[in-house]
């Protein structure tokens, strides 16, 4: 035990190398509800689909603070889910405790109108110029199905087309599955980064909508996409008479005020945001031209949470910091420093992989050759294949992190916040280098032609 009366995560090298016993026997809490929730919950006891990958179990969170989180066993970890993205400022940032607490004691929900509402949507107006009228969902998702009835009021047509490996949601007319797609019979369809295929689907005239997620696809730009392709395919979209969204859910306000938006330099039709913008509570928001968004006049919105009273006051005391830039520049700042780290790790054991990415550092592992170069935002292979290649060393790095005190979305990416320290990155790059070495002794992994990078 710590002074504070926390758990020191301590390893035993040369033992149980990947981790799963000395991981399940000092956590016997969590193991604990993870066996009771095995029957209550429908996805692998658990109530995410990333959470349910976890193996053996992920940790039960009992309590967290700016970059750290403790678990029901008293496990201290530095924390880099940091709530799929939402926390930009960590966990339990003070002006956005006493904003939700301040608002809770003024009531949750009073099925009216009321003054934040329209002080959130002035505070999303103030960083987003395209946004000419606001409308407020639960989350992302909603915001994205709103989107797809405005396109097609808009445009009188049905049709959608969506770039592979970008997520927008799991409802069947958004999911990347295709069993779940044709559902919706032949009004979706996917197509990769390449304009010749995105031109050749557009010119039929026949789609309302064209969907890009910011960044890239999966978090941010797992598989990025570069700002230029966008500005083509919104041009590409408005010469045939098809609306173009950017569903900057993660990447809302992350890396600059203006999000991805500001990065590509380009203005969409249509722009989606959940996440960081409900300052860590359900939230999702449409915005759009004054012209656009006067359509849900005509098909209607209700919803039981829009812009209820809590939500709005832990979203404006977000934007106002985010409104500065400060956050961004120090999660970006940080995430540069865990970045390069990584890469000089993984360099210097001869390793095919890569670090990359803007505030949320993407982890690409493979025995595949490099392909390309690769840079601050491009992983060394072009083919998504390849990115996807490490599954299993993925699982078996988030566990290692795990009994390190490390948390990561599926051991393939880290999120970065304003609040990570140095101390933090020093101690997940030391981590990461024991994880790789392990990987290495197990035959997992090999060093492999890097091509000179």
């Amino acid at each position: 035990m710590s002074g504070d009366g926390k758990t020191t995560v301590v390893d035993t090298p040369g033992r149980d190398y990947n981790g799963e016993e000395e991981y399940v026997r000092a956590r016997p809490q969590s193991q604990m509800l993870r066996d009771r929730a095995a029957s209550l919950f429908g996805d692998s006891g658990a109530t995410h689909s990333s959470r349910a990958a976890m193996r053996p179990f992920g940790p039960y969170i009992a309590h967290a603070s700016g970059s750290h989180v403790v678990d029901v066993d008293g496990i201290e970890y530095v924390d880099y889910t940091m709530g799929h993205g939402a926390l930009l400022m960590g966990h339990s940032h003070p002006s956005l405790v006493s904003a939700v607490q301040t608002q809770v004691q003024k009531g949750v929900h009073f099925g009216s109108n009321h003054p934040l509402e329209v002080e959130w949507a002035e505070a999303i107006k103030a960083c987003v110029p395209q946004a000419e009228r606001v409308e407020f969902f639960s989350c992302g998702q909603e915001a994205n199905l709103m989107a797809l009835r405005v396109a097609r009021l808009h445009t009188h047509r049905n049709k959608v087309l969506h770039f592979k490996e970008n997520f927008h949601g799991w409802a069947d007319q958004l999911s990347l599955n295709p069993n779940f797609c044709a559902s919706c019979g032949d009004t979706t369809c996917f197509v990769s980064y390449n304009l010749e295929e995105v031109a050749a689907q557009l010119e039929s005239k026949q789609y309302s909508l064209v969907m890009a997620e910011g960044g890239g696809g999966h978090m941010g730009g797992q598989y990025p996409v570069e700002p230029s392709f966008l500005q083509n395919v919104l041009t590409l979209a408005h010469d045939n008479g098809t609306l173009f969204l950017l569903d900057e859910v993660v990447t809302g306000f992350r890396d600059c005020v203006g999000g991805f938006s500001e990065i590509a330099q380009i203005k969409p039709d249509l722009t989606t945001y959940g996440k960081i913008v409900g300052g860590g509570l359900p939230a999702g928001v449409l915005c759009g031209s004054a012209a656009l968004m006067s359509l849900i006049s005509k098909c209607g919105h209700t919803g039981t949470w829009n812009a209820n009273p809590l939500a709005a006051a832990a979203g404006i005391a977000m934007l106002k910091h985010v409104i500065t830039g400060e956050p961004q520049r120090q999660a970006n700042n940080m995430a540069s420093v865990l970045r390069d780290a990584c890469n000089d790790i993984m360099r210097a054991k001869g390793l095919c992989g890569w670090a990359y990415g803007r505030s949320i550092v993407h982890i690409a592992l493979s025995n595949r050759a490099f392909q390309r170069k690769p840079d601050q935002i491009h992983p060394p292979w072009d083919d998504p294949s390849a990115i996807k290649d490490g599954g299993c060393f993925h699982s078996k790095l988030s566990l290692m992190l795990r009994t390190k005190g490390i948390t990561t979305l599926g051991g393939r990416m880290f999120i970065v916040s304003s609040v990570h320290s140095v101390a933090d990155i020093n101690q997940t790059a030391r981590a990461f280098g024991e994880c790789l070495d392990v990987l290495l002794t197990e035959g997992l992994l090999h060093p492999a032609d890097r091509n000179g990078w």
